[in-house]
């Protein structure tokens, strides 16, 4: 046998060629055409995301117009026209066993067999009788009226050919429109199905047009059958072969995915390029529908819904990849051939409408058993059937085999891929494109008055969860409480009429700065929904509305019990499989049971629920705090790692317990011992600290993940924290150091007072000044939002560790001392974050107006991630189908690309807008309201500085509108010989204080110290006063404020209650208060409210010179 010299990998340059020609790699060549066949897909989505039309539309004609070029001679003879020419003669057997294996398997797969199966026998009557049908009615008017002169053969091919349907875009169209599922499943499965019998007429046509074998009508028949019997028994086989594959797999998503590859390719393989020579489109439709019915249950749970994206990812590819292909073809082959003439554009016309009038008498003919078979066909869905006959992929490949065929002539084989590249153009741009005002004109796409009902209790859910997060983040998020919540309203997208009446009048007063890309999309809404529409059935719908919401919370409540993932608070513990830590364990803590053995911890039930409260409540004081630690943690006593020799001499206890050294060991030898011992167990003890700590880092990371999925972090602020906190593990034998490391990489050169009165300067500059906005707020955005969410998420690891530790308990020695070591690391994460929460409220305050953009920002997308989390659990219930989830999910998606795009700063809010929601102005007149304003003064104090004391006159009352500060009463120790401060109470913005001292005459009751920057408003005591007198609505509102500083800084019983409503009668005798539970009602008199407000009696103790000059000394210092 002579040798065959192999193929070289590269084509080596002969001497010949030109110098700067390169080689190409084997294969590159067909890889460029496919690159960029995907590449103009994502275009083509992109550009018709917000049409109805297809984007295989405007791909065919991108794949003409690449075709023409390289024809023309633009694309030179480099690897795009080599790539080009290989793909346009290419063996187009190479396509159909790559690429339809994939369009009909991720079809059959994501088909509803129950539907099917019912739809079945219909299905087989448009797919056996019907194509047959229509292929001879076709066949009939190629061979007799197109003046080709066919033979009748090859007009019975074209006719077969033509007869393969492919709906994808008109069956994508009807579930975004909502049309009934049954109609657009009856599609897709004619579809799968006379693709198959398509094949085969296509197969024995060409073959008796050949020559390559003539059958009489009993030999049709049995070859007939024999192929598609065979295709469904062979793949009948091949998926009950995948099946049982599956089954013995568990929590293996990588080899159960693989196995469907293997059983759609393999049964296409096995009915083709094996002895069988049955239908291989007939057997994957099988393997198809075996998976979805028999084989979802085999799999593991989590895996089925990345098997879906993974077929409809291949789908997309195989089907972009195909019309490409094609245009390019349809290019060559029609454009530049001799035997295509100007005519045959009118006769591809022709044949377009008459192809109508073939699928229609097929569908009259075939009326009968359509309309009593399966949920049966009305004449409307039988419309829709006739004209969404689109014609795609499988007769565009078909016409690439007709093409390679020799013994074909030239004439015929042009042709038929003209007409059928043409036919495919034409269906797809005409009928693809009208499709939606066809299904409308027919009334398939209203929406039945029972699913309105409960898509209108859906929205009304989402909206309450959105209104609901706002509330709490205005109340408990001390970062986003002072954004433009307007603004951020006018970001949420409206989903029904009786949202956008409660929303309008939340943006009204903001409508000059509602942002300009919002503008458009609110007009819409005003106009769809700004105009009461007159149903007669208006009535009716209310009534059954008021039935249905008792009967949809039984199956809200149902839903959230059976909901897919439970919704982790940022109170709670929410570990993720990314940050590395285990994805189980105790429900509390992120330390899996395993992870706390190999800390020598034994493991214990979950932290009741009385102790998980006090954590929560404490981690909110704990960071307002001076020292960012609770008292328990500031009476940590030493960890063993800490213990000295003298120490352990000291401490009887602790000697007895870790040390226990017999007094026997007096001399040196046995103090040399000792000492080794007690080393090796403080470096033991260290490993074990660093351990802990290390977790606590692991801990960190989840919350990073958790804050980003809730929207609180951008995906590059993610990254970076991520980052940073690899390193700070890398290095868990030193004490947490991490926020030193952030606050070097993230200082600003905005931070100089120098630049700083620059920029200021530069930022009223028209065209420079937007520039430099832009620069500040990119930069900006990003250093807040790395530097707040550290902080959050410290808040949430501490939280979870001390859930760990006081799941530990003090029965032995090893949780005792896990106890300690879990103490030292939180201590560590407090002063983390006391340093880290100083400097960002000084960064709040160097471009407010930048800053308050951010603000809103962050807010709207945090909003936004909550509204779609909220969307896909209604989903996941059950509550919501798949249209109207898309439909939900794609507003949402709108709104976050606009948000993308929002201002780089907003105007300072006026005075009036910083005051609408104090409470003792709240139900004011307007004409009382501004005066009341009016009488303001604005007054801004640094950090630490004090601005009412305790024991002084009062003076007047400040409303605080941005920043925090913090209620002590001024304790004297004696042992310390200093002032002291006990914490009574933080306030923060929207809070009023000194109003007590105002209505009650008496003196201050409390310090109050700023301990952020804080801008407050002044209103001097004696023209309130005489407003009250004057004004009895007034004079309550200020009563209710007073009393409610009462309740919540120095009534313990009532601090933690919310909802307080405060009464005074007419009389003026008492003050009457009430909260939000029935065991709550007390009575406080005037004097009542005098003495618990009352400065404390340390404060009125005299005090010596040497204490005076210590005060005075210390006024100095501060000013």
């Amino acid at each position: 046998m002579r040798d065959v010299e192999p193929e070289p990998v590269y084509r080596v340059l002969s001497e010949g060629d030109d110098k700067d020609d390169h080689s190409v790699p084997a294969g590159a060549r067909e890889m460029a055409v496919v690159f960029l066949a995907l590449g103009f897909g994502v275009l083509c989505r992109v550009m018709l995301r917000k049409t109805r039309v297809p984007y295989t539309v405007l791909l065919l004609i991108f794949g003409i117009s690449v075709g023409v070029l390289d024809q023309a001679g633009w694309t030179g003879k480099g690897t795009l026209h080599e790539s080009i020419d290989a793909w346009v003669n290419i063996d187009p057997h190479v396509v159909l066993f790559c690429f339809l294996p994939i369009l009909i398997f991720e079809s059959a797969f994501g088909t509803d067999y129950h539907i099917f199966a019912r739809e079945a026998s219909q299905v087989l009557v448009l797919a056996v009788p019907g194509v047959i049908m229509a292929t001879l009615l076709t066949a009939l008017i190629v061979w007799r009226v197109l003046p080709y002169n066919f033979p009748f053969n090859a007009s019975m091919m074209f006719g077969a050919m033509l007869s393969a349907t492919d709906p994808v875009a008109v069956v994508a169209l009807m579930k975004e429109l909502g049309v009934s599922e049954r109609l657009a499943t009856l599609m897709e499965g004619e579809s799968l199905f006379n693709d198959g019998t398509s094949i085969v007429l296509f197969e024995v046509f060409r073959d008796a047009l050949t020559g390559a074998a003539n059958r009489n009508a009993g030999e049709l028949i049995a070859f007939f059958l024999r192929l598609a019997l065979g295709g469904a028994v062979a793949g009948i086989a091949v998926g009950a072969a995948c099946v049982i594959a599956i089954s013995y797999i568990l929590h293996d998503g990588m080899s159960e995915i693989t196995i469907t590859i293997i059983g759609a390719f393999g049964a296409f393989l096995v009915a083709e390029a094996t002895g069988l020579h049955v239908s291989g489109v007939i057997a994957v439709v099988m393997v198809g529908f075996l998976m979805s019915h028999v084989g979802k249950a085999r799999f593991s749970p989590g895996v089925e819904h990345t098997l879906h994206g993974f077929w409809e990812i291949a789908g997309y590819g195989a089907n972009t990849v195909i019309f490409f292909v094609s245009g390019l073809i349809m290019s060559e082959k029609s454009f530049y051939t001799p035997e295509i003439q100007a005519s045959d554009w009118g006769w591809l016309f022709f044949l377009y409408i008459m192809l109508h009038f073939v699928r229609a008498a097929m569908l009259i003919t075939c009326w009968f058993p359509l309309s009593h078979m399966g949920y049966g066909l009305s004449y409307k869905q039988g419309a829709a059937l006739c004209f969404g006959g689109l014609r795609g992929a499988v007769g565009l490949t078909l016409a690439l085999i007709v093409e390679e065929e020799d013994d074909i002539d030239d004439k015929i084989k042009d042709r038929i891929v003209f007409h059928m590249s043409g036919i495919a153009l034409l269906t797809l741009m005409i009928n693809g494109t009208v499709m939606e005002l066809v299904l409308k004109a027919l009334g398939l796409t209203k929406v039945a008055d029972e699913r309105k009902k409960l898509l209108q209790q859906a929205v009304r859910q989402i909206e309450d969860t959105c209104v609901h997060k706002i509330e709490e983040m205005r109340v408990s998020d001390r970062f986003l409480q002072s954004s433009e919540w307007s603004i951020v309203y006018q970001y949420l997208p409206v989903h029904s009429r009786e949202v956008y009446l409660e929303r309008k009048p939340k943006i009204e007063n903001k409508r000059k700065l509602m942002p300009h890309r919002l503008r458009g999309r609110w007009k819409r809404y005003e106009k769809k929904f700004g105009k009461e529409k007159k149903d007669r059935k208006q009535k009716r719908v209310k009534r059954a509305m008021e039935e249905l919401k008792e009967e949809f919370k039984k199956h809200n409540v149902v839903a959230r019990l059976s909901s897919w993932r439970e919704r982790p608070s940022l109170l709670g513990s929410a570990t993720s499989p990314r940050a590395g830590g285990s994805a189980t364990g105790s429900a509390t803590s992120p330390i899996a049971s395993d992870e706390l053995a190999a800390l020598k911890l034994p493991t214990s039930p979950d932290v009741e629920e009385g102790e998980t409260k006090t954590m929560e409540m404490a981690r909110i004081s704990e960071h307002a705090n001076e020292d960012g630690a609770d008292e328990e943690d500031v009476k940590v006593s030493k960890s063993p790692a800490e213990v000295s020799p003298r120490d352990v001499q000291a401490d009887p206890e602790h000697t007895e317990e870790h040390i226990r050294i017999p007094t026997m060991f007096t001399s040196g030898v046995a103090v040399q011992m000792r000492n080794a011992h007690m080393a090796i167990e403080l470096e033991e003890e260290a490993l074990l600290v660093a351990e802990v700590r290390r977790r606590y880092l692991a801990m960190l990371k989840s919350k990073f993940w958790y804050l980003f999925e809730t929207g609180y972090l951008s995906s590059s602020a993610l990254s970076y924290l991520i980052a940073e906190t690899d390193v700070e593990i890398d290095s868990a034998h030193k004490s947490l150091n991490m926020w030193v490391d952030l606050r070097r990489s993230l200082s600003t050169a905005f931070e100089s007072q120098k630049l700083r009165k620059k920029s200021r300067k530069l930022l009223d500059t028209p065209l420079l000044g937007d520039f430099i906005r832009s620069v500040i707020h990119h930069r900006l955005e990003f250093v807040l939002t790395v530097s707040m969410n550290f902080i959050r998420a410290h808040e949430c690891a501490r939280i979870d560790l001390a859930q760990a530790v006081a799941s530990a308990g003090k029965d032995t020695k090893e949780a005792r001392e896990f106890v300690e070591r879990g103490k030292k690391i939180r201590m560590e994460a407090a002063e983390e974050m006391k340093a880290a929460e100083a400097w960002v409220n000084d960064q709040f305050d160097i471009y407010p107006e930048i800053t308050r953009s951010i603000r809103t920002k962050m807010a709207a997308r945090v909003l936004l991630r909550e509204e779609r989390e909220e969307i896909d659990r209604l989903y996941n219930a059950g509550l919501l189908d798949n249209q109207e989830h898309r439909k939900l999910s794609n507003s949402n998606t709108t709104c976050l690309v606009k948000l993308e795009n929002h201002p780089a700063a907003m105007g300072v809010p006026r005075r009036e807008e910083l005051l609408h929601d104090v409470n003792f102005l709240q139900g004011l007149s307007q004409e009382l309201f501004d005066e009341v304003v009016s009488m303001s003064k604005e007054r801004n104090f640094r950090k630490d500085e004090e601005f009412i004391v305790e024991g002084t006159p009062s003076k007047g009352w400040y409303v605080i509108t941005r920043g925090t500060c913090r209620v002590v009463h001024k304790v004297f120790n004696d042992a310390t010989n200093e002032w002291e401060e006990e914490l009574l109470a933080f306030q923060q913005r929207g809070k009023t204080l000194g109003a007590l001292g105002t209505v009650t005459y008496a003196p201050s009751g409390a310090t109050v110290i700023a301990s952020s920057a804080v801008q407050t408003f002044y209103f001097e005591a004696d023209k309130m006063r005489c407003l009250m007198y004057k004004n009895e609505a007034f004079r309550n509102a200020v009563w209710k404020s007073a009393g409610i500083f009462v309740c919540e800084t120095f009534i313990d019983e009532l601090k933690d209650v919310k909802g307080l409503v405060v009464k005074q009668f007419i009389d003026d005798s008492v003050l009457q208060i009430y909260g939000d539970t029935e065991a709550l009602k007390r009575i406080y008199t005037k004097q009542k409210v005098r003495e618990v407000g009352k400065p404390s009696e340390a404060f009125g103790r005299p005090l010596s010179d040497k204490q005076k000059d210590k005060q005075k000394d210390k006024q100095k210092d501060k000013q």
